[in-house]
């Protein structure tokens, strides 16, 4: 499947890259597994966010999966994105909001959520990709 990054993901991205590789090389290694098997790629790797208008799913740094063998301890990250149709039945991963909820907890999900939907909306408007919401 196709990744695409959305322009405000890629400022937290860098952000992570410069400020933790070891972390960075876990976040990776997610956006790889979910490049390599698309919507079939599920927990504990990625879940359904329940609250979103838009399908989105979460990428889960934590619990430690096959992917990420050894994310057993904070930060708690989740990178939330949403699947679009390009055209002619091209699927494509959008990577949307990336944080970490570590203290937070559930409480994070609200804002960034809402976020992500609203930039998902907007990508897929300006490029004229219809939205899978599940």
């Amino acid at each position: 499947m196709e990744i695409v990054y959305q322009k405000d993901f890629v400022s937290w991205w860098m952000g992570l890259v410069n400020s933790d590789v070891e972390v960075a090389g876990d976040i990776q290694a997610l956006i790889d597994a979910l490049e390599r098997h698309g919507k079939a790629l599920g927990d504990p790797e990625s879940h359904p966010v329940a609250s979103s208008k838009q399908g989105l799913r979460a990428l889960r740094r934590t619990p430690p999966t096959n992917v990420t063998p050894y994310a057993d301890g904070p930060p708690v990250l989740r990178v939330l994105y949403g699947i679009v149709d390009k055209g002619g039945g091209q699927l494509a991963a959008v990577l949307l909001v990336g944080g970490d909820k570590t203290m937070l907890q559930s409480d994070w999900y609200p804002k960034n959520v809402a976020e992500a939907d609203r930039r998902l909306t907007i990508l897929a408007g300006q490029n004229a990709w219809r939205i899978i919401n599940r």
